[in-house]
């Protein structure tokens, strides 16, 4: 009998083990999808939105919204149709107005 109830605990105790391996750790698990249109930009310390629309008016980039003011990091749109938006995305990398760019993202 001690046999029996030695067997079921351990099983008992490998399924609850199992079952906390397969479980996830609490973290949902995200994909990204990327908008090629739209590019996360933080830009140089003085520098304004508008200078950035201006700079590069001709890919009808226009301001969508703040992300942060702090770092001054914005998000703006443009016209895919104008130009490829991996070249315009180095572009605006190498831009004196600009720190640091990237695709937008969408979170599922």
């Amino acid at each position: 009998m001690k046999k029996m109830s030695l067997v079921l605990m351990i099983g008992l105790i490998l399924s609850l083990f199992l079952n906390l391996l397969s479980c996830s750790s609490g973290k949902k698990i995200t994909t990204a999808t990327i908008i090629k249109s739209e590019i996360v930009a933080t830009l140089r310390v003085k520098v304004k939105p508008q200078q950035v629309v201006s700079a590069f008016q001709k890919y009808k980039i226009e301001t969508l919204k703040v992300i942060n003011k702090d770092t001054n990091t914005w998000i703006f749109t443009f016209d895919k149709s104008l130009v490829d938006p991996d070249y315009f995305l180095d572009y605006l990398k190498d831009s004196q107005f600009i720190i640091s760019a990237k695709f937008g993202k969408i979170y599922k």
